[in-house]
């Protein structure tokens, strides 16, 4: 068949939506579509930006209105290599939306189409309700039709070996999608569909980005679905409708590596098991995985007395301990982590400690003991270095500052007799000081009397006391001469 088109002959609108131009290109006696489109696009978007989880992601320009979807068997498809979406002239909420959807669950994010087909009708219609439709009800798949294949066989439309493969398969995929994600309210679904997108672990927390980016396989949305929300029966409704022979043969070991990684999970307490075991996970390396938990056996036990001893202590476990643990991937890391796990936990104890005596509340004796030994110094020393991941040097200041810390009332009491001693000296010096100037004042006064008494009685001697005293004799020139 041969489709044609005129691209002069359309009308165009535009729209602003959750902040970005989309531009509708219709028929020219068709405006009813491009004012349909428009309302639902407005609407759409925002409530599909809700059931995704993320904000639009863009790498769409326009929408447009054309008979090649319907000539070609198809109700529309979204173009990401022309950035638009072609749909016929039916309008068709559920159907904008399931291509609306395209945007973010697509071909780039998910590698198994049927994962991005089913996943997209799911969110067409929790949209559809969302903005006050009603659903539209789709065709039923059996597995047991002439027609049927594993979905993760089946490809792009070029590949497809008949059209009643894909007949069979686009309601199959809407079918296997919905018992997966049916009991998942709104954020739920959210939470893992924005996970896919992304191509998150399942193993690792909500929100951390895998370095080796990609695309999620089928695998890692099985984990997801299992790990994150919850599916119990995931794995049942893969092997139903998804799952080659070959690939149906992995669920046992997978399901016994599962069981063994949750049993190793618990015993670590809030951890995370090490990363060399949550990559052989991811990879589906289940022979590696058990490697890796011959490995770390009698870790997670040594991890979690590291726990323990911060909950007791009062304290965070340092991020470089904790790090050391969950970063872990390499054998010799495992080994190194036997000897340094036992010597952070008895650095966090000692930490605590020193911690505990340096806040506590002493007499005054006590706490002048404490500040001349440096108690509180040596406590936030320690701190600092268990902090920076230096366990030895940590545990050694804390253990010196609590030893300290023993010692404080006593050195207090020295320093306070020493203290009293000093004192007691000083007073008698200052006594024997004011005694010694006394009697220094009693002499310059006994001094200063006797001067006074002489000089009154020499003030006080009369003309015949003067008339008494003996005349000076004179030598015959009438001058003073020698007397004797």
């Amino acid at each position: 068949m041969v489709s044609l088109r005129d691209p002069k002959r359309t009308d165009e609108k535009v729209v602003e939506v959750a902040g970005v131009t989309l531009l509708l290109n219709g028929f020219q006696d068709d405006p009813k579509w491009a004012d349909f489109v428009a309302g639902q696009v407005t609407k759409g978007i925002p409530a599909l930006e809700k059931l995704v989880g993320t904000p639009w992601p863009g790498g769409l320009e326009r929408i447009r209105e054309d008979a090649s979807p319907s000539l070609r068997g198809y109700d529309g498809w979204f173009d990401p290599t022309d950035d638009e979406i072609v749909i016929g002239e039916q309008l068709d909420a559920d159907l904008i939306f399931h291509e609306l959807s395209h945007a973010w669950v697509s071909g780039e994010r998910f590698d198994e189409r049927w994962v991005s087909e089913g996943l997209a009708q799911v969110l067409a219609e929790r949209a559809v309700t969302a903005t006050g439709g009603t659903p539209v009800k789709h065709p039923r798949a059996s597995r047991g039709s002439e027609d049927a294949v594993a979905l993760n066989s089946w490809g792009g439309s070029a590949s497809s070996p008949s059209e009643d493969v894909d007949a069979y398969a686009y309601p199959a995929s809407y079918a296997a999608t919905s018992a997966l994600v049916d009991d998942l309210d709104d954020t739920e679904l959210a939470a893992v569909v924005s996970a896919g997108i992304r191509g998150e672990r399942a193993y690792d927390p909500a929100g951390t980005r895998d370095t080796d980016g990609g695309r999620t396989t089928w695998m890692r949305w099985l984990d997801l679905l299992e790990t994150r929300s919850g599916v119990k029966d995931a794995a049942q409704v893969f092997q139903r409708w998804a799952l080659t022979g070959a690939q149906r043969a992995q669920l046992a070991p997978r399901a016994e590596a599962r069981t063994a990684y949750a049993d190793l999970d618990r015993g670590d307490g809030a951890w995370l098991p090490p990363e060399g075991l949550r990559e052989a996970m991811t990879n589906w390396d289940f022979q590696g995985a058990a490697s890796v938990r011959e490995q770390v056996d009698g870790l997670g036990a040594a991890a979690t007395r590291v726990q323990d001893a911060a909950t007791r202590a009062g304290i965070e476990v340092p991020a470089a301990v904790r790090e050391s643990y969950e970063k872990a991937e390499q054998p010799q890391q495992y080994t190194a982590l036997a000897t340094s796990l036992p010597a952070a936990a008895t650095a966090v104890t000692a930490v605590g400690a020193a911690q505990r005596a340096a806040e506590l509340d002493r007499n005054p004796v006590g706490a002048l003991g404490a500040t001349l030994l440096g108690v509180e110094d040596r406590a936030e020393r320690a701190v600092a270095l268990l902090a920076d991941g230096d366990v030895t040097a940590a545990t050694t200041a804390a253990e010196g500052a609590t030893s300290r810390a023993d010692k404080a009332t006593l050195v207090g009491l020295a320093l306070a007799v020493l203290l009293l001693l000093l004192l007691l000296a000083a007073l008698l010096v200052v006594r024997g000081v004011r005694r010694s100037a006394a009697r220094a004042r009693a002499r310059a006064q006994a001094a200063q009397e006797g001067q006074e008494a002489a000089l009154a009685a020499f003030v006080n001697v009369g003309p015949e006391s003067v008339s008494s005293v003996p005349p000076v004799p004179s030598d015959p020139d009438g001058r003073p001469g020698q007397y004797s």
